[in-house]
């Protein structure tokens, strides 16, 4: 009786440590795939290394239209992407629409990791929508 007791705690024990591994596992493959992580909030502008800038223009919940021309309904974001060397007065920075898993270019190639939605009281700088990205190796 008092070994099925210990046979069972153990079990539990080692189960209990598979699913750490499997997470642990899980989380650094993730984390592998970028070569670096950012965060731009609403309203604001993320500077790259290589001289773009990354800028944060909405964060809506809604339909758009993907890459492939599909109408989508979810969460998607309006970014800017420009080249800060620009010096032409003629010059526009690209504005795209982005969700969860697109891929775009700004001097290097990035992926959407997420993004979330804020709310608003209505007061300038208050909205708490932001877009976390990822740089891909090239």
């Amino acid at each position: 009786m008092r070994f099925r007791l210990l046979l069972s705690i153990f079990i539990i024990i080692m189960s209990g440590c598979g699913t750490t591994q499997q997470e642990q596992a899980t989380m650094t493959s993730e984390a592998t795939r970028f070569i670096q992580q950012m965060t731009v909030s609403q309203g604001t502008l993320y500077r790259t290394e290589n001289q773009f800038g990354i800028g944060l223009e909405f964060v809506e919940n809604g339909e758009y239209t993907d890459e492939q021309g599909q109408s989508q309904k979810g969460v998607f974001a309006r970014i800017s992407v420009g080249d800060e060397t620009q010096t032409d007065p003629t010059y526009r920075a690209a504005s795209i629409i982005v969700h969860e898993g697109s891929i775009f270019e700004a001097g290097g190639r990035y992926e959407v990791i997420e993004l979330h939605k804020g709310s608003s009281n209505g007061m300038p700088g208050s909205n708490s929508s932001y877009m976390v990205f990822g740089k891909l190796a090239d």
